[in-house]
């Protein structure tokens, strides 16, 4: 399995965050791909996704739904931790 570089993770923290920001409204977000599984060479793909709460202590309690579909709308079987 090959290194991760550091810019990886520092561009796909600051599409985290970028994404967290978009989202933080009463909206609907849609994430256009979506990867999990193994791949011929035995590379492993996977998408992590983090929940926050944004606001200040004491303020109600943020709920959401996340919904993840393959191709044809149908849920898709993915492992969780």
């Amino acid at each position: 399995m090959r290194n991760v570089g550091i810019r990886n993770i520092v561009c796909s923290l600051v599409c985290a965050l970028f994404t967290a920001a978009i989202g933080s409204a009463q909206t609907v977000l849609y994430v256009p791909q979506f990867v999990d599984g193994v791949q011929a060479g035995g590379s492993g793909w996977v998408t992590a996704i983090a929940v926050t709460n944004p606001a200040f202590y004491g303020t109600s309690m943020a709920t959401g739904t996340i919904t993840v579909t393959d191709t044809s709308g149908t849920p898709m079987n993915i492992q969780t931790s």
